[in-house]
């Protein structure tokens, strides 16, 4: 009875901790602002547990177009945050503000916390106020180079009744260039202006366009979007540029070569490139023996974004030249559907670091339609990262966005899940994949087998899986926690259809479970198989299961798994 009360206990803390204890407000003075000043924000964050602390927390605050976004690091129990922002001016008009917390719970589940607040500007008490004024279309480089300088062209449109003397500003941060002009009644302006940017990283660059009165700037309208700013590096000269040292005219030819090195499509395949080049779209742009990695640009001296060819010089250890498939668990909270699937970037990455696998990236549906290029030719062993959430993809590799689907069942994630399957199979010319996954995305991987009677898959290996699915309580606070999947969640329930209709192997498909000796989410009694390989893993959580820097008992488990050294009963 004592075991049974300390597990119901351990499952109830989490909810009283992320949603009871922890007040958050947002607190703008109540008056009327203006155009020409700044809102001061105050923002309070108050943990009232007086056990338990909030990890690894990130502020983030919304307005409009506008983000700013704070580390806080540890909320100790009974701790207070406090923070005054000052936002800058707005334009005319009631503001909403958002409050985001993302934080770390005490069983390495991630929680968000949401908070909002409002504000008022005022048009000023001015004869002749221009209104109406915004601005209508403006150009900023993708991916700009630290120093290098941008022409931009911004358009200002004027639909009110009044001329208006205006100030355009283009930048970020506190580095802006503007320019004054006159934008008449019912016209629109078109100016340029050029621009560098000094500080690297993710910034938002924005326009704004102010209207100048007797020596004041009043905002009118902004717009914009966060940006990546990277560092200019030098890039490297491949070995094969330098082809004969005896030749000045042909090395002088040959490094002229490297003027249009980085740049879109420089790669094809009438001309290949060699490693270290770049961009390429396709392993056929690439010589024989490399093949095209995906945004390991600044590693050779180029934008984050750009793809090189890079040698396949993978270990030649036995490990079967089939593909991995790492699929993501469920989304906790709402909103964290269109980031699962970076869920297993740390495992992608640290198997390639290790020379096993080649990090081919993400996948989704629209993906595989709309870029296959992006993911044919594959000559040797890869990873992919897949999710059953996200259907199609918008916008460019470096801002892609996503159409959700978080509301189905899990019959319905397996169909999805399989035709992506069907997809890599295709790319890589092979029969089968090996499939690592975390959670509830076990139980769609198993829903595919059963579905498909395992002909594709040869190894399943699952991590912190509730294979005899989850209780009342849990099913109960899952559904509750994101009404979104009310679906999956119920799908998940121990006494359910679902997990009844799981029950045994399908197919000629080798099982594997991992268990965290300290998941205190599903436990080792849900997560096992008896015709299953089980492993309980020392000191994992249920988050690090799939974190190697966490937890290296599963990481070497599965290793050892796809190395075929034998199997642990």
């Amino acid at each position: 009875m004592k075991v049974k009360m300390l597990f119901i206990l351990l499952l109830i803390l989490p909810v009283v901790f992320s949603v009871t204890n922890l007040d958050f407000r947002l607190d703008v003075e109540e008056k009327g602002f203006y155009p020409n000043e700044e809102v001061p924000l105050d923002v309070t964050i108050v943990n009232r547990d007086s056990t338990f602390g909030a990890k690894d927390a990130e502020l983030t605050i919304t307005v409009g177009q506008r983000s700013y976004h704070f580390n806080i690091g540890d909320l100790n129990p009974g701790g207070t945050f406090n923070k005054q922002i000052k936002l800058p001016s707005f334009p005319a008009g009631t503001h909403t503000i958002k409050g985001e917390i993302n934080y770390i719970g005490i069983f390495d589940e991630r929680f968000l916390e949401t908070s909002y607040g409002s504000f008022e500007v005022l048009f000023p008490p001015i004869e002749r106020y221009p209104r109406n004024v915004y601005v209508s279309s403006y150009d900023f480089p993708e991916n700009a180079i630290l120093g290098e300088s941008y022409k931009v062209s911004v358009t200002v449109t004027n639909d009110g009744d009044v001329d208006a003397d205006i100030l355009i500003e283009f930048g970020s941060i506190n580095e802006f260039e503007s320019k004054e002009t006159r934008v008449a009644a019912g016209e629109s302006i078109t100016t340029t202006l050029n621009v560098k940017f000094n500080q690297a990283g993710i910034s938002f660059i924005e326009t704004r366009v102010y209207a100048l009165i007797e020596g004041e700037k009043y905002l009118l309208n902004y717009g914009g979007k966060e940006n990546y700013v990277t560092e200019k590096q030098k890039p490297q000269i491949p070995v094969d540029i330098i082809e004969n040292k005896n030749n000045p005219a042909q090395i002088s030819e040959n490094i002229k070569s490297l003027n249009n090195l980085g740049e879109q499509h420089f790669c094809s395949a009438d001309v290949a490139c060699g490693e270290g080049q770049g961009d390429c779209d396709s392993d056929s742009e690439c010589k024989s023996g490399l093949s095209c990695r995906l945004d390991v640009g600044e590693k050779y001296g180029f934008s984050k974004v750009i793809d090189i060819c890079k040698r396949d010089d993978l270990l030649d250890i036995s490990i079967d030249n089939i593909p991995i498939v790492f699929i993501h668990g469920h989304a906790l909270n709402p909103g964290d559907a269109p980031t699962s699937i970076k869920r297993f970037e740390e495992f992608q990455k640290r198997f390639e670091i290790e020379r096993l696998y080649l990090d081919k990236g993400a996948i989704t549906l629209g993906t595989l339609e709309n870029e296959m290029v992006k993911t044919q030719d594959w000559k040797t062993r890869v990873s992919i990262r897949v999710s059953y959430y996200l259907q199609k993809k918008y916008g460019g590799e470096s801002d892609p966005t996503f159409e959700v689907s978080d509301q189905e069942s899990i019959t319905i994630y397996a169909r999805r899940l399989g035709e992506t399957i069907e997809s890599i199979l295709n790319c890589a010319n092979v029969n089968k994949v090996n499939i690592i996954a975390h959670s509830m995305g076990g139980l769609v991987a198993r829903e595919y087998i059963k579905q498909t009677n395992g002909k594709n898959v040869n190894k399943l290996i699952m991590l912190g899986t509730p294979n005899s699915g989850v209780g009342d309580f849990e099913t109960a606070f899952c559904a509750e926690r994101n009404p979104n999947t009310i679906n999956e969640c119920t799908d998940m329930f121990k006494d359910g259809k679902f997990i009844t209709s799981l029950n045994g192997a399908f197919g000629g498909v080798n099982y594997y479970t991992v268990a965290g000796d300290g998941d205190f989410v599903v436990p080792e009694s849900s997560v096992r198989l008896n015709f299953a390989h089980n492993k309980v893993a020392n000191g994992c959580g249920h988050s690090g299961l799939i974190e190697p820097s966490q937890c290296a008992d599963s990481y070497n488990f599965i290793l050892d798994i796809l190395k075929n050294k034998g199997d642990t009963q």
